[in-house]
């Protein structure tokens, strides 16, 4: 969202990218419905591809005491995603502060 924040020059245009992005990205994991073989195709791809899935599923293994190497995978997967992200943020943010002096 910070990096959205950077790009994006007027609020309405970035409140309706985050609620949008938020929409998607909420429901297109597997925080309400698992994921299994019988899901379409591009459901399956936005599972695979959506951050939050992996968080919650390593969150439900933790609570059903079943941690596994992969899951410890998936949080550092996370971790690296999530720290590249607040550094290209961190960027963004920066060249909008020199473009606006």
């Amino acid at each position: 969202m910070l990096l959205i924040a950077a790009l994006v020059k007027s609020n309405n245009a970035y409140n309706s990218v985050q609620v949008l992005l938020l929409f998607v990205i909420n429901f297109a994991s597997t925080v309400f419905y698992p994921y299994g073989k019988s899901l379409p195709l591009a459901i399956r791809a936005l599972f695979v591809v959506n951050p939050l899935t992996y968080i919650a599923n390593t969150v439900r293994d933790g609570f059903n005491s079943h941690i596994t190497l992969y899951d410890l995978y998936e949080v550092g997967l996370i971790l690296f995603v999530t720290l590249f992200l607040l550094w290209l943020s961190k960027r963004a943010y920066e060249r909008a502060l020199l473009a606006l002096t």
